[in-house]
């Protein structure tokens, strides 16, 4: 997200009087500034009526649906999830490494005054 973004979230939350309209702006943000990372998604099968059923607070029932359908995706994927997640994790390990590198070579650069 950009810092003009944030900035103009956080300008906005401290210029409005009313607490529920701060709240507002606070959800916002944080909505806006969270970070989504993630190298799988699971997608259940769509079903028309889910699109209304956003607009609502979800049933216990709902709620047991949705994990159900979320398993149902999710299980014939493990195989793919564990490759994946360790690609992910040896390019994290890999690159942590280069950083290292990188670092102590820069120390190693005698720094001039300009």
């Amino acid at each position: 997200m950009s810092m003009n973004l944030r900035y103009a979230l956080q300008l906005m939350q401290r210029r409005v009087e009313s607490n529920d309209v701060g709240l507002m702006f606070d959800k916002a943000k944080s909505m806006v500034t969270q970070k989504y990372i993630g190298d799988i998604n699971m997608i259940p099968p769509r079903q028309p009526m889910n699109a209304l059923r956003v607009l609502s607070n979800p049933t216990l029932q709902d709620v047991r649906n949705y994990i159900r359908k979320g398993e149902k995706a999710t299980w014939p994927k493990l195989d793919m999830v564990a490759n994946t997640t360790a690609i992910s994790r040896t390019f994290r390990d890999c690159r942590a490494r280069l950083d290292r590198i990188e670092e102590r070579m820069l120390d190693q650069v005698p720094m001039t005054a300009v």
